[in-house]
């Protein structure tokens, strides 16, 4: 949920280039700006994916279930004789 809000919410206001355009006043540039919201957004892909390959790891440890193989062995073999 926090790479989602990271990728929708922070990475679109802090890619507003009146944000920017304010903050750097006359030195402003445009490349700084694109830099910086594309790497905020691949960070927010990064955290999605991560988590995506934490389910899938978990979703193979729950299904792995060990089963129990009948036993070749007969009683009669059981039985000394």
């Amino acid at each position: 949920m926090i790479a989602l809000a990271l990728l929708l919410v922070y990475s679109r206001l802090f890619g507003m280039g009146e944000l920017w355009e304010q903050a750097m006043g006359a030195n402003y540039v445009r490349d700084v700006k694109n830099i910086a919201e594309e790497s905020t957004e691949l960070v927010a892909y990064s955290l999605i994916w991560l988590s995506a390959l934490g389910y899938l790891v978990e979703a193979k440890k729950l299904s792995f279930v060990p089963k129990t193989r009948p036993s070749s062995t007969t009683i009669e073999s059981d039985i000394s004789v």
